[in-house]
């Protein structure tokens, strides 16, 4: 437990501690973003839409920060698209706009960014677009439909890698390029 855990309201002015060896190297927590590197995962998702996906060299586990010469490490941003609440027996359903069948993101280091929530953190089950089966998670209890979730993952996570057959990017429509679409790295206009 954490000292933000005891006093939500210092989440204002104190950003909550991330188990580094989960996330990637040179990555720090603010307030309301990650930083990763010198990018910030809002201002990525902003451009590019999301899901997204950015990654670098994993930490070596117990070395607070030292980097892998082998290893890498992901860091997805997904938005909520639906929160279905709970009753006495069912826990409060989030869904997201990434699919999760071919990845194994740290459930467990989920940060809700864009934004400052000094409501309380519950057990909560996460489900992915197109996907069948659940994650257990813990998120305020204000989380609602547009809200951005960074979650790191091991390995090097590709863009397809979160998209089902059925949810393709969104620049990308039948093999062409969306008009109006977010601009990113992966699909670059000619």
């Amino acid at each position: 437990m954490t000292l933000t855990d005891i006093l939500p309201t210092l989440r204002y002015s104190l950003p909550a501690p991330l188990v580094i060896d989960h996330w990637p190297q040179s990555t720090e927590p603010t307030t309301s973003d990650i930083v990763m590197a010198g990018v910030s995962m809002l201002r990525y998702a902003e451009l590019c839409g999301t899901p997204c996906v950015h990654a670098g060299p994993a930490v070596i586990p117990g070395t607070k920060g030292r980097p892998s010469s082998t290893a890498d490490c992901s860091v997805i941003v997904t938005a909520v698209l639906t929160v279905d609440a709970g009753d006495a027996v069912a826990q409060t359903a989030v869904r997201l706009d990434a699919s999760f069948s071919r990845t194994t993101p740290v459930w467990a280091e989920a940060r809700v960014i864009g934004r400052v929530s000094i409501a309380p953190h519950r057990a909560m089950t996460a489900l992915g677009a197109g996907d069948t089966s659940a994650a257990a998670v813990m998120l305020p209890v204000d989380i609602r439909p547009g809200d951005l979730i960074a979650l790191p993952c091991p390995g090097l996570i590709v863009l397809r890698d979160l998209h089902t057959p059925s949810t393709p990017h969104p620049a990308v429509t039948d093999g062409e390029e969306a008009e109006d679409a977010p601009l990113c790295g992966r699909h670059i206009r000619r």
